[in-house]
Parts: structure tokens; C-alpha cells; sequence
């Protein structure tokens, strides 16, 4: 489970298999980062943006929202919130995103995946 410390609204982290620890400022990122780097992934955790929750992947989806920290727009909520999209689809609206970047996310274009660092 993650550090209570590491908390933000959209922060989302990846524990590797080795037991590495990535920390995201926004679910985007961490899709980003997983298409850009070839990880073994043991679990990933999101931090529910109207709660001040963690969920697995097996409790989360994602919602859009106006703003978040890095561009991508989403955030993630429990499973069954209305209008909301499973992980499958949160990641691959990103990953479009990232292919066809519009007006509005071409400025963070080039952020994606930097805001990883490990930790334990």
C-alpha cells in the first residue's frame, strides 16, 4: 500500500516487481511511463481525487476533469462512479493523446515520464 506521505489528489504509483517503487504526479504519466519503459509491474495504486483514499487497480477508475498537475485530465475515482472509464481505457485515451496531441495538451507533450523517481 502506499506511503501516506505521498499524497496528492492525482498522484498514482507503480511497485515494480524487483520491489522498486515509482511515484506519478498523474495517472497519465505513470501510462506513459509504462509504453516508454519495459517494467514488470507487481501493483499499481491511484489516489482517489475526491477522497483521500488509495485504490488498487481492481477498485479504480478515472473521470475527467478540467486540469490536472501534468495535462493529461483525469483522475481517478472508486469503480462504478458515474461517467467514469475502466483502467484499460484511461490508458490507451492517454496514449491516443500522447500520438495526437491537441492544442490544449501539447504543452505538456514533453513532460510525459519525467516525473517518475524511485523510492521505497
Amino acid at each position: 500500500m502506499p506511503d501516506a506521505s505521498e499524497r496528492s489528489s492525482f498522484a498514482a504509483q507503480l511497485h515494480t516487481a524487483d520491489g522498486q517503487v515509482l511515484f506519478f504526479d498523474d495517472p497519465g504519466c505513470l501510462f506513459a511511463y509504462q509504453e516508454k519503459n519495459d517494467v514488470r509491474v507487481h501493483a499499481l495504486y491511484f489516489h482517489d481525487v475526491q477522497s483521500d483514499e488509495w485504490l488498487s487497480e481492481k477498485q479504480v477508475a478515472f473521470i475527467r476533469v478540467d486540469d490536472s498537475p501534468m495535462g493529461h485530465n483525469i483522475a481517478a475515482t472508486r469503480s462504478g462512479a458515474a461517467d467514469s472509464m475502466s483502467l484499460e481505457q484511461a490508458r490507451q485515451t492517454v496514449l491516443a493523446e500522447m500520438k495526437h496531441p491537441s492544442a490544449k495538451s501539447a504543452d505538456s507533450d514533453h513532460r510525459h515520464g519525467e516525473t517518475a523517481h524511485a523510492g521505497h
